[in-house]
């Protein structure tokens, strides 16, 4: 029996995450051993986690957006969790202001409306360095209710959560624009101590064999192909962002 401690996401209305419980589930199987699973009492943010994971405490793992910056303080499982869709980017949006979005088709057009991100979350960097207009300085709950007042024109979301989170957020106002996609190289990945190679080394080795069975393609349908068939991303202007805080990966 293995014990694994993880970080409590900072948000509270995402109190756990089923996906990575079984991904970690069926990572560990596969090199035989059992696991068990808790959470840390306290929420924590990417800045915290860092820490602790830089200080051997707390936590015995976490997933965040890989940079070159984290994976030189930390130990980088470096394989996509969520095969690179998280810079698969949809925008939140108030119902009103769709004309606004008429015949927007290039990052230049999209340049002129504003957008909001947590200054603190990794693609704030990547928006702003693209150089749009970005409102950083809002809470979680604080960035949809911009949109929905209109403080601020559309809010990227991850093609993989965002008809979840409209669901629990629950305003009317609040649509997913119908026409536009914003893709930029981005990947979580699995992160552990540099005190801890032995458990990136077991990730990895499970990841992979997953990877070649194809149970990971089931898993990662099961939480978010439904979901992912809903949004028509093929059919959506693609608009495409540089990121170059990051290394390409492959993904699965």
């Amino acid at each position: 029996m293995v014990k694994i401690t993880l970080p409590l996401p900072a948000n509270n209305k995402t109190p756990r995450n089923y996906y990575i419980e079984e991904l970690l589930t069926s990572i560990f199987a596969r090199e035989n051993f059992k696991l068990e699973l808790q959470y840390t009492k306290a929420r924590m943010n990417q800045l915290r986690m860092t820490k602790s994971l830089i200080n051997d405490e707390f936590i015995d793992l976490t997933w965040l957006p890989f940079t070159t910056e984290r994976a030189q303080k930390l130990l980088a499982v470096e394989i996509p969790l969520y095969k690179g869709l998280h810079g698969t980017r949809l925008l939140v949006i108030n119902k009103d202001n769709l004309e606004k979005f008429e015949g927007i088709s290039t990052l230049n057009q999209l340049g002129h409306l504003v957008g909001v991100q947590h200054h603190s979350w990794s693609d704030y960097d990547v928006l702003v360095a693209n150089e749009l207009r970005i409102k950083g300085d809002l809470s979680y709950s604080g960035m949809f209710k911009a949109v929905s007042s209109g403080l601020v024109d559309y809010f990227p979301r991850s093609a993989l959560a965002i008809r979840d989170e409209l669901k629990k957020n629950k305003d009317s106002q609040l649509i997913i624009e119908p026409t536009l996609v914003l893709k930029y190289p981005t990947y979580i990945n699995f992160f552990v101590s540099k005190k801890a190679p032995e458990l990136a080394k077991l990730i990895r080795s499970g990841m992979t064999k997953m990877i070649a069975d194809g149970s990971f393609e089931i898993i990662f349908n099961k939480y978010y192909g439904s979901n992912l068939d809903l949004l028509n991303l093929a059919k959506r202007q693609k608009i495409e962002l540089k990121n170059n805080s990051i290394r390409l990966q492959v993904t699965n």
